[in-house]
């Protein structure tokens, strides 16, 4: 099992720009945490299949960040397991799992709550696959509560739950070129929600807008654009517009309630949303994709 120390209080700040920051422990560790990963989904054991980083934030028992871990190692990954050489007290622990480029930390402010903290999308949209570590309690989570004692071991597992919805959008039939090359459409998403506070609510009363460019692929024989984003778990009955966008001019193709499509359509899998717009002779077609879910998808044409 491979061991971790915290990291020096600079190093923190510039990955993280906290503000909310407890003494450097390296020269106080007495204690262990150790700690195991897990992730159940569809009462399958899935944690190697779905998680490929751990963001692992330690607050004291006033609620200052204390320590901050990354691992990224895919041995560690592997092992599901980590200890974590700290110093002895009480903590508030909170992971998240797959934050990359696409999602960021707000800053975390002095005497904050953990409902101040944030994970928020920027400003490309696509997301990432992000799964939260909570302590399940009835009417919502609360971060686990550790005591790590000097000179002991303190064994906890935290439990990954899934905190995004994947969409897929293909685009099929724009026909725009520049130099005789295919250009993709854009796809503009508006109205979803910024992201999560500590306890893995929504922040729903704070929306952004973004923009982002599909590539070309090849769905078995048919030629589309297609973009995967990986959205907050917003409920499903949210009037988020989706705009289909010309890349050459950007003028708008078409527009549409993703509420209103998947009330009319609704999703097997409500983590896992495929949407096939066509523009053919005859009009604008948005639908369930026609193609079987095997269906092996290849980037370009």
């Amino acid at each position: 099992m491979k061991r971790y120390t915290p990291l020096w209080v600079f190093v923190l700040t510039l990955q993280l720009s906290f503000s909310c920051m407890r003494q450097d422990l390296s020269a106080c560790l007495d204690g262990n945490l150790m700690l195991s990963f897990s992730c159940e989904e569809g009462g399958q054991e899935v944690f190697s299949e779905v998680v490929s980083s751990v963001d692992i934030l330690l607050f004291d028992t006033l609620y200052q960040l204390a320590y901050y871990e990354r691992i990224e190692d895919p041995g560690v990954l592997a092992e599901k397991c980590v200890t974590l050489e700290i110093a002895a007290g009480g903590y508030y622990l909170v992971a998240w799992a797959n934050r990359g480029e696409n999602t960021t930390y707000g800053v975390l402010r002095e005497a904050h709550l953990f409902s101040d903290c944030l994970l928020t999308l920027t400003g490309n949209g696509v997301g990432d696959p992000l799964y939260y570590g909570p302590k399940e309690r009835a009417g919502g989570t609360i971060p686990l509560h550790v005591e790590v004692r000097e000179g002991e071991d303190r064994e906890e597992t935290i439990r990954f739950t899934r905190a995004h919805r994947t969409f897929r959008f293909y685009v099929e039939g724009v026909k725009d070129e520049y130099n005789g090359e295919q250009l993709p459409p854009l796809i503009d998403i508006r109205y979803v929600p910024e992201g999560y506070d500590f306890l893995m609510n929504l922040r729903e009363s704070r929306e952004v807008e973004f923009t982002t460019r599909t590539d070309l692929v090849t769905v078995g024989s048919k030629r589309m654009a297609c973009r995967e984003m990986y959205l907050p778990l917003y409920p499903l009955t949210r009037d988020i517009e989706v705009e289909i966008i010309k890349n050459s001019d950007n003028s708008s193709l078409t527009v549409f309630n993703l509420a209103a499509y998947l009330s009319e359509n609704p999703p097997q899998d409500e983590y896992e949303i495929d949407i096939h717009i066509g523009f053919f002779s005859g009009g604008i077609e948005i639908s369930v994709p026609g193609w079987n879910s095997s269906e092996e998808v290849t980037p370009g044409w």
